[in-house]
């Protein structure tokens, strides 16, 4: 059968002078097939790797269920699980576990108050920020002695950041810990202080974990997760576990959307547009959720996105005036 398919817009251009087009000239793909070569290297998951994986994963809930003798031990828990990036499998056990933990908080240190209020917040439970008042002096400043609570300190810089509109007083944590944190960062830089909370602390004021890619946490904490003296080996085995094993998920749906982009032939058709379907596909991922039971969601959304690039650098990167008009008038009527 005669190929009858044309290319996109030279329908509706009848001048036979040449066209002068506006076009934005981008680089290739730096991906090319990479990932339909990498995908084909992934080995299955076997059964007695999925078996200790189960297993694993029991153990790690009757972690977090279990009644531990002291609050901060159960939040450091939950907050080492969310950052894990494990924190899917066990959504029900955490927010459970949140709602017995107790709302006085007058006798807890900063570190605790602070922790909660930003798991609280995570979780989207409603906690006030006066919470924080306490840690106030007579003149409405924060006393100077939190200075010296360095743990504290960071795990206020955290939580500040899940402020509303309105709340000053988080506002005015987050300038407090910043320039303090700061001066300890330069401190440790000449000394022989433990070197994993400093350098959560640098990477914080950099990236607060309220602003960061949840996948590129979790990879950035297994390393310092596993650096720590106090680390529970079981929850480090499974969260290694689990990411090898959604990195390989991952890879092979990277390897899907490359796939379809190429079968359709769009570097072909469209070659003035952006050829970034990996970095669609890894937006989506990092910006939207990584959760293996979303994959579908994930791709369809990839998909519509690389389409609507198409079209806007088709507005932006190729067509002219006269073919736009047409074009955009066309997708009115539909």
């Amino acid at each position: 059968m005669k190929d009858m398919s044309i290319p996109l817009l030279a329908a509706v251009s009848s001048s036979t002078e040449e066209t002068v087009r506006p076009i934005a000239d981008f680089h290739p793909t730096l991906w090319g097939t990479h990932f339909l070569k990498s995908a084909a290297d992934v080995e299955t998951i076997d059964d007695a790797t999925q078996e200790q994986h189960a297993a694993l994963k029991q153990e790690v809930r009757r972690m977090i269920t279990t009644t531990a003798n002291k609050l901060a031990h159960k939040l450091h828990m939950i907050d080492s699980v969310q950052r894990l990036g494990v924190a899917y499998h066990f959504e029900k056990e955490i927010e459970d576990e949140l709602g017995k933990v107790s709302h006085d908080l007058d006798r807890d240190d900063l570190y605790v108050v602070s922790l909660r209020f930003r798991l609280f917040r995570q979780q989207g439970v409603k906690i006030s920020c006066d919470v924080f008042e306490k840690f106030k002096d007579d003149e409405g400043k924060f006393k100077e002695s939190l200075i010296n609570d360095i743990r504290g300190m960071f795990s206020l810089h955290e939580a500040a950041y899940l402020a509303v509109r309105g709340e000053d007083i988080l506002d005015e944590a987050i300038a407090f810990t910043t320039s303090h944190l700061k001066s300890i960062i330069s401190i440790s830089d000449h000394s022989h202080v433990n070197s994993k909370l400093p350098e959560q602390i640098r990477r914080s004021l950099q990236i607060p974990l309220r602003k960061a890619a949840a996948r590129l946490e979790a990879r950035y904490f297994l390393d310092i997760y596993s650096r720590d003296d106090l680390h529970d080996e079981t929850l480090l085995k499974f969260a290694k576990l689990d990411f090898n094993i959604l990195q390989a998920a991952h890879q092979k749906e990277a390897s899907i959307m490359t796939r379809w982009w190429n079968d359709l032939g769009f570097p072909k058709k469209v070659p003035y547009a952006r050829d970034r379907i990996v970095e669609t596909y890894i937006w989506m991922l990092l910006g939207v959720s990584y959760d293996p039971n979303l994959a579908f969601g994930r791709i369809f959304a990839s998909k519509v996105m690389c389409m609507l690039t198409i079209i806007d650098d088709t507005f932006d990167a190729y067509g002219t005036f006269e073919q736009l008009t047409h074009f955009t008038e066309a997708v009115t009527r539909l």
